[in-house]
């Protein structure tokens, strides 16, 4: 209760405060103690107009009704007196008994001596056309007064008559015609007379105040408008413009009249207006209430009120003047109404305590007394000038409540967005947890099985394996069901964003159908690429493009027993039409329909799953702003097309950023490569990419070949890894990156998964059949992180995997890991070869320095020359040049010399050597090569036979470069034995050699040791060493 009584105390204050500044107003512009007329007589004898200022000519003016006096007679008829301001209604004698019909006013002043200066008389606007006299002299008029209807012409406009004059009495005389205003004529508001500098100034500073509030209202209207235009859609803003629009027409043909000021228009047209401006004032503020106070319980009768008004307007505007006067008491009411129920609707919102109300109580407040005044001024109860503030106020309380609203709308909607994230990120945290949760025992699931069939494959029953592999197919079914929950989650709250860039098509659907083509393994299914190799490029995500393709793919191999699945493209109008066409079941047309939508299958798919992937591709398109669709004849085979906009051109810088970018990355920004928009040199992108404290010269030595069809990511990749002092070199296709590892010695691989042709899966798997993971490291390029991306890399061989787009710190990493890894297992190798070639048996020193000491008792000669050929295999065997990568084929030979003459000396008759060497031949190979192989030929091939056997060095050039074969006519061994020469065990003694040069000679030429052997009769071991244009020697 106490608050409803602060409420209305307030409200009853600020009435109280508005009020008295209106008579703060009008106090201000009066002049107090003047002096009043009687009986057609002004003493203004002791007034001094420097001094005192202006003065109404109110009080008792000579009434002269249905006459107009002759201004330059003295003589004039008996006169009635009547007081001004005032309506001649209300005299004895009215004209034609009412308020329409003509007659003179009359008004003597006296003045003192001193005021033979330039005065003016303020003339209001009088009803409905008036003239004044000054002393005989007509010197100013509004319209044209005259005896009859016909002649006289209305022109109600306040103006100024300025007049000088000498002598002590003026006489004034003022002609008024009425023929139209059925309610008021005559001086209805006081004249002012002062100083003319005086007058003009007051003039100016009224038409000056009442612009400027017009101009108020009219900015008012058009910011609102702005405002409703630009997206918010509220009713309230769009009452609020028509109020602030009439209100301000209402300004222009009021009071001082600026419109008739300034254009020529009819004057009764001007009182149309006013009527109308009045008028849409009092609808727009009923309408506004209505849309924000909630006391409006009625909206029905509100419409038909509405409705009236605006048959009002119509009536007003469609007719006659004369027929508009006499219902202006059915106007009057029609006017106020709707002040009285806004300013009732809003008390009652204040009381009943909502928000913002007393904003829009104090503005109708405001408007309640504007109005209440005008009513008081209008019948004549107080004269005053243009009064703005309550207006101001009111507009300025109705702008208060729409910023206090919006802020409010603000705040809640900043705290609503706060705690919509929240829940967001709980919803998100909820499906990532759930997921994972999900995920982890689904996974032990599928690991366990796998490792089961792998471990246990040789003991486990054939039923067993089919259903341990159908527990992990299951499983990787359920994953992948997991995979599109969260995407369709994503998809509907519209979180997905694309990343488009101009990509080629051809080279997704090749890396896509390598993906797949594990799914067609026992099926008679053909998997086809048929997109031209020089087919434009489209402007899409490529990780998109590539889970649409998927998807389409993997809905096709499901239902396609038999035949041909192909991917096919075409450009129509400037869009790429991609079809994937299979040779399948089919879909019935009655079904066609529901294929998009999510979790529908169709009645004959017999495969499991959600059935969200045809629904998931199809949102992924139409993202892309194209469209999807499917034609199909059951039983021959279905089409699914789908459209993507064809890549307008790009700039090469924007290329750049968007491909090294990340879109999301939490990594400090000094990690991002940023190129500049443009770069004059290697130096300045080399700058731009290393701006990170990092060690220098990091890959000195070190050359890696960069594989992929986009001749810019092949830039971009050449400066980061250049940057780093890599050596690089690029291939365009999987076949030239072939050509390339033949040709040259390749540190690391780095490819993208999809090119053309041979995709980076495809490509990985070539390389694996001839350098394993350590001899030759493989980093892929992907745009996606999904299961079946990661896992296919990861079978076909790949080391490791980086996501586009690219951060650069992230690439430089992997990459040193990489190299850092092949380097430390090249290291190891050539370390455990001179190893190998230190831990000289006991038993051949012995045997030798035997050899030489009974030789020293024989043949001195000999004994001179084993020991010479014994210190040369010491000295060879710790040279320092074991510990490189490469050596000359000399070096090698000569070691196999000295190693193969010691042994002659000791076995005599029992071996037989013979060298076949082109003596052309200039070549490098891996050091400590070529002898391991001889002594595992003499000691487990020929020394095994009694009789010994003949060894046979051959070095020879063929077609793929230059062929060396240890060949020996020893024991031999079976194909089973010499597959288990290969395979380390931990407790073997023998065979390491051999491993340690197969090894060596994998990572220096991506091929091996080559051995043919058949028990009994001997064992070839060969390996070929291509000729390279350019070789490093380290």
């Amino acid at each position: 209760m106490m608050k409803i009584r602060k409420k209305l105390f307030i409200l009853l204050l600020f009435l109280v405060v508005i009020t008295g500044i209106r008579l703060l107003w009008l106090y201000a512009l009066s002049t107090p103690n003047q002096p009043i007329a009687a009986h057609g007589q002004f003493d203004l004898t002791d007034w001094n107009f420097e001094q005192d200022g202006n003065l109404k000519l109110n009080g008792e003016w000579e009434w002269h009704p249905n006459e107009l006096l002759d201004p330059h007679s003295n003589h004039a008829p008996e006169a009635e007196y009547i007081d001004v301001p005032g309506n001649w209604s209300d005299a004895h004698t009215p004209p034609k008994g009412s308020p329409q019909g003509y007659g003179s006013y009359r008004l003597r002043i006296k003045l003192n001596d001193s005021d033979n200066q330039m005065l003016a008389l303020h003339v209001p606007a009088l009803p409905t056309s008036s003239e004044v006299y000054v002393d005989g002299k007509q010197i100013a008029h509004s319209g044209k007064p005259a005896a009859s209807a016909h002649l006289y012409k209305p022109w109600g406009v306040p103006y100024i008559a300025n007049f000088q004059t000498d002598s002590k009495v003026v006489d004034i005389v003022i002609h008024i015609a009425n023929y139209e205003n059925a309610y008021s004529g005559g001086i209805t508001q006081g004249i002012t007379l002062g100083l003319s500098d005086a007058i003009q100034k007051r003039m100016w500073i009224a038409l000056g105040t009442e612009m400027t509030v017009f101009i108020i209202m009219i900015i008012h209207t058009i910011y609102v408008v702005l405002v409703y235009w630009i997206g918010i859609r509220i009713k309230g803003l769009v009452y609020f413009a028509l109020l602030s629009f009439s209100t301000s027409i209402s300004i222009l043909v009021d009071d001082h009249r600026l419109l008739l000021q300034f254009v020529n228009i009819d004057y009764w047209w001007s009182i149309k207006i006013q009527f109308l401006g009045y008028l849409g004032s009092s609808i727009a503020l009923l309408q506004m209430s209505k849309s924000l106070f909630t006391s409006f319980k009625r909206p029905t009768l509100i419409r038909w009120f509405t409705l009236m008004c605006l048959l009002m307007c119509l009536y007003i505007f469609i007719a006659p003047i004369d027929l508009i006067t006499p219902i202006i008491p059915v106007y009057t009411l029609i006017l106020y109404t709707p002040f009285l129920i806004t300013v009732w609707a809003a008390l009652k919102d204040v009381f009943l305590d909502k928000e913002d109300a007393i904003y829009l109580a104090i503005g109708i407040v405001c408007v309640a007394a504007n109005l209440l005044w005008g009513i008081a001024k209008n019948e004549g109860y107080v004269d005053m000038y243009y009064y703005p503030i309550d207006i101001i106020i009111s507009f300025l309380a109705f702008v208060g409540f729409w910023i206090k609203k919006y802020f409010s709308t603000t705040v809640q909607l900043a705290h609503t967005t706060e705690q919509l994230t929240k829940e967001h990120t709980l919803k998100d945290e909820f499906l990532a947890n759930t997921s994972h949760e999900l995920r982890n025992p689904l996974h032990s699931i599928i690991n366990l099985s796998q490792d089961v069939l792998d471990s246990d494959k040789e003991t486990l029953s054939d039923e067993s394996k089919k259903h341990l592999e159908l527990v992990v197919t299951v499983g990787r079914r359920m994953s992948n069901m997991l995979t599109d929950l969260l995407d369709v989650a994503r998809l509907r709250e519209n979180r997905v964003q694309l990343h488009a860039s101009p990509i080629a098509v051809q080279t997704v659907a090749t890396g896509v159908l390598d993906m797949l083509k594990h799914m067609t393994a026992g099926k008679p299914v053909r998997l086809i690429n048929e997109i031209p190799f020089d087919f434009p490029e489209v402007q899409a995500d490529e990780e998109r493009v590539i889970q649409i393709l998927f998807n389409l793919l993997h809905n096709a191999i499901k239902h396609t027993s038999a035949g041909t699945i192909s991917i096919r493209a075409e450009v129509r109008n400037n869009t790429a039409y991609i079809h994937v066409v299979d040779t399948g079941i089919g879909i019935e047309d009655g079904m066609q329909h529901l294929l998009f939508l999510p979790y529908e299958q169709g009645e004959n798919s017999s495969s499991s799953g959600l059935g969200l992937g045809l629904h998931i591709s199809k949102q992924l398109v139409e993202l892309h702003g194209g469209t999807i669709s499917c034609s199909s004849v059951p039983e021959k085979g279905s089409t699914f097309t789908f459209t993507l906009p064809l890549a307008e051109f790009v700039n090469s810088s924007d290329h750049v950023e968007a491909n090294l970018v990340p879109f999301e990355s939490s990594r400090p920004l000094a990690s991002t490569v940023r190129l500049p928009a443009s770069v004059d040199s290697d130096h300045e992108i080399a700058a731009s990419i290393d701006n990170t404290d990092r060690p220098t010269h990091i890959g000195v030595g070190i050359t890696v070949l960069a594989v992929d069809d986009d001749s810019v990511n092949l830039d971009i990749l050449s400066r980061i890894l250049r940057a780093e002092h890599y050596q690089v070199i690029t291939a365009t296709n999987g076949n030239e990156a072939l050509t390339m590892i033949q040709e040259n010695d390749v540190d690391l691989v780095i490819a993208d998964v999809m090119m053309p042709g041979i995709s980076g899966y495809e490509l990985t798997r070539n390389i694996r059949q001839h350098y394993s993971i350590s001899e030759l490291p493989i980093l892929l390029l992907t745009a996606r992180s999904t299961h079946i991306d990661i896992e296919t890399g990861f079978l076909a061989g790949a080391n490791d995997y980086v996501i586009k787009p690219m951060d650069s710190m992230e690439l430089r990493s992997r990459v040193r890991a990489l190299t850092d890894f092949k380097h430390s297992v090249n290291e190891r190798l050539k370390m455990e070869a001179a190893w190998l070639q230190a831990q000289i048996q006991p038993h051949f020193l012995f045997n030798t320095l035997n050899s030489i000491a009974a030789l020293s008792d024989i043949d001195i000669d000999r004994m001179r020359a084993l020991l010479e050929e014994f210190g040369h295999y010491l000295r060879a065997s710790y040279d320092s040049r074991n510990a490189k990568r490469l050596v000359p084929l000399e070096h090698e030979i000569s070691l196999v010399h000295s190693y193969l003459y010691i042994e002659k000396e000791r076995f005599e008759d029992r071996l037989h050597i013979q060298w076949e060497v082109d003596d052309t031949v200039n070549i490098h190979i891996p050091p400590l090569s070529i002898q391991p192989l001889v002594e595992n030929a003499v000691r487990h091939g020929i020394m095994k036979r009694m009789k010994g056997g003949t060894i046979t060095i051959r070095i020879a050039s063929c077609p793929d470069g230059v062929n060396i074969s240890i060949i020996d006519d020893g024991i031999g061994m079976e194909e089973e034995n010499v597959r288990m020469l290969f395979e380390p065990a931990g407790n073997r003694s023998t065979g390491i050699g051999l491993i340690n040069t197969d090894r060596r000679l994998k990572q220096a030429y991506g091929n091996g040791l080559h051995i043919h052997s058949r028990l009994g009769e001997g064992t070839e071991v060969s390996f070929v060493v291509p000729l390279r244009n350019e070789r490093k020697s380290r």
